[in-house]
């Protein structure tokens, strides 16, 4: 098992850090692959954080995955307010006609 938990580390790494230098680099927009990416490598940590009782990173990394989850259910919903600049509105207006006058 402790071979098991050393590569789920190592995965969870490397799939922070890959998404994280896809979205800095362009190459990714921070979307839902880039939440799933996430929400994958604080699972792998939670895992490697817990066996090796680094409770603080523990902790830290539930909350990564909560943030995560979060925001790709808000995509699942079809509310991607995640992904937008403030301000931005969360639905397109219609234009005004002369019948709204």
């Amino acid at each position: 098992m402790g071979v098991a938990v050393e590569i789920a580390g190592w995965f969870g790494a490397t799939a922070i850090l890959a998404a994280h230098l896809s979205v800095s680099m362009g190459w990714l927009r921070a979307g839902p692959r880039f939440q799933a990416a996430n929400l994958l490598g604080a699972s792998a940590f939670i895992i490697n954080g817990a066996h090796h009782g680094a409770w603080p990173s523990v902790v830290t990394n539930i909350i990564w995955f909560l943030i995560s989850a979060a925001a790709l259910l808000r995509y699942r919903r079809g509310t991607k307010r995640a992904n937008r600049p403030p301000g931005t509105p969360t639905q397109k207006c219609k234009p005004a006609t002369n019948a709204d006058y």
